[in-house]
């Protein structure tokens, strides 16, 4: 998929190198939205580094949501694991957030996952954050527990929940939603 309209003026699209920059800054302002008893302080000016990012925009992995003048609004970056496509980040400017632009993306992310005959789409989020946990059970995806075979059959997401809880990242939960 191409590009998408997402509203007035709004287009999704996959991401470009010139977008890195810009989507870690949106990540930056995203972040003032969460609570320090979830996010440390640590962690609170951490962004994905532009290696990263890099990495997912060469790999066909990152999109983007753009306004009518090229800025970036919002944006997804994947990863495939374990024959999943996995959601690592997505932010949406606070400023247009609940305009849309998140399912969006969201929804984007999943007809990747189709298209390229993965089983599933992964994330790791905050359990009870409204516009984390809840926002994506609205989208198909389900909670997973932690059991003796990893998550449910996904050890990528006992490792990733794992290296979260290290970081001090509290109230976390995998969830997966399968195609």
């Amino acid at each position: 998929m191409l590009s998408a309209s997402v509203g007035l003026g709004w287009t999704l699209r996959p991401a470009r190198p010139e977008h890195a920059p810009a989507m870690q800054e949106v990540e930056r302002v995203a972040a003032y939205m969460f609570p320090s008893e979830l996010l440390p302080p640590a962690l609170s000016g951490q962004v994905t580094p532009l290696e990263t990012l890099q990495a997912g925009i060469a790999a066909g992995c990152a999109w983007v949501c753009l306004d009518w003048e090229g800025r970036v609004l919002g944006f997804a970056l994947c990863r495939e694991e374990a024959g999943c496509l996995h959601l690592a980040e997505m932010d949406v400017l606070p400023a247009v957030a609940r305009r849309g632009i998140g399912r969006r993306l969201l929804a984007l992310v999943q007809h990747e996952a189709r298209q390229r005959g993965l089983r599933a789409c992964t994330l790791t989020t905050f359990r009870s954050l409204p516009w984390n946990a809840p926002f994506y059970a609205g989208a198909g995806f389900r909670a997973l527990e932690p059991r003796g075979d990893g998550v449910q059959g996904f050890p990528h997401l006992a490792e990733l929940l794992a290296q979260e809880a290290a970081q001090g990242l509290n109230d976390r939960v995998a969830m997966v939603f399968s195609l």
